[in-house]
């Protein structure tokens, strides 16, 4: 009985401590850390890493689900708004815009799969509106940012994946990328059913063991 309830205590002390290792990582785009070829390539926190890209245009669309693909590699701009692009054509500032002939955007590439917890938006105003891509599909259009310039995802649309693109492919859309708060994810830890499952099935062990040293 004892053995068995040792088990049953080892898988939620297991749990719980890989439970308190996913915590958020804030990345403040705002510090210089260098940007060697126009990427953006900050020291990595707890474990998690990214390269920051910039582009000229994406193939943006109404519809969601959607395939989209980044062209024209441009430099990554950095300052204390945060990140940017310096774009070509009619661009006129280092933001991310759709200013001009061009649909500028950012892309997010991580090491591993990482939850997208929150971003912070600069420069922006009422009319600003931003483009999400997750692993290279548009997840969602035109996010309207006037109502704040914290972007937070909830629990239920929490995106998980290892490539975050943000564009602007309206002529009024201009913002920078200040901040952005990600999550590990450990593909390994059993979700918390399955846990509980398992900690029933080892319970159920320990009273048949205690039947049947009753019985004998």
């Amino acid at each position: 009985m004892k053995k068995v309830l040792g088990i049953v205590a080892g898988v939620a002390m297991a749990f719980a401590v890989t439970s308190a290792q996913a915590v958020p990582v804030t990345f403040d785009l705002s510090i210089s850390d260098g940007i060697p070829d126009g990427l953006y390539t900050p020291p990595a926190q707890n474990g998690i890493s990214f390269v920051a890209t910039g582009y000229d245009d994406y193939d943006p669309t109404s519809s969601i689900g959607s395939n989209v693909t980044f062209t024209s590699q441009r430099p990554i701009t950095q300052s204390g708004g945060g990140l940017g692009v310096n774009g070509t054509g009619g661009d006129i500032n280092s933001n991310v815009d759709g200013r001009g002939p061009t649909n500028e955007a950012i892309e997010f590439v991580f090491g591993s799969d990482v939850k997208l917890v929150s971003a912070l938006f600069t420069s922006w105003d009422s009319s600003d509106e931003v483009d999400f891509i997750l692993d290279g599909v548009l997840t969602a259009n035109e996010v309207d940012l006037s109502s704040g310039s914290t972007f937070l995802w909830t629990p239920s649309t929490m995106y998980i994946g290892t490539n975050f693109g943000f564009g602007a492919d309206g002529s009024t859309d201009d913002y920078k990328i200040r901040k952005i708060t990600v999550e590990a994810v450990d593909k390994d830890v059993p979700e918390p059913e399955a846990l509980a499952m398992l900690g029933f099935g080892l319970l159920g062990m320990a009273a048949v063991a205690r039947r049947r040293r009753q019985t004998a």
